[in-house]
């Protein structure tokens, strides 16, 4: 599954143009999605596609954030409020997932790392250039060490 998602966002982004750091609000505008901001907690509106994000966040948490309600409204639409605890915590989780292929996608990372490279060592580099807080791409980081074959 992780493998399948990781291409399918390569081909999305190859056929778009895409490059590091990745444009969020460009490819929600492409999508028809709206963004607002307002002094509340972020909310993907699914079947109207909006985001609301949290106007009180930082420039990296609020493309944290923004990554993760657009996964909300490509993998998930209805009221969470219906949902049991476990069903919420597993899309909540599959969001957080999707939303860090979204900044940081394995094709683009690879272009950053080179043969020998820690990628633990690059982390100040690579979490700059995808703009992506340093503990958030070591989670990415630590999910693609598991499951697929990188340069460590």
């Amino acid at each position: 599954m992780q493998i399948q998602t990781e291409k399918s966002v390569e081909d999305w982004y190859n056929r778009i143009g895409v490059r590091a750091p990745v444009n969020l609000e460009s490819i929600c505008a492409d999508m028809n999605v709206i963004i607002h901001r307002a002094p509340v907690p972020g909310v993907a509106l699914c079947e109207s596609k909006i985001i609301v994000l949290d106007s009180r966040l930082n420039s990296i948490q609020s493309r944290e954030q923004l990554a993760h309600e657009m996964a909300h409204i490509l993998l998930h639409c209805g009221g969470q409020w219906y949902q049991n605890r476990i069903y919420i915590q597993q899309q909540e989780w599959q969001a957080r997932n999707l939303g860090l292929i979204l900044l940081a996608p394995i094709h683009l990372l690879r272009e950053e790392i080179g043969p020998g490279d820690s990628i633990y060592t690059l982390l100040p580099f690579l979490a700059e250039k995808f703009q992506i807080s340093a503990s958030s791409l070591k989670f990415r980081l630590n999910i693609l060490a598991g499951a697929l074959t990188l340069a460590m």
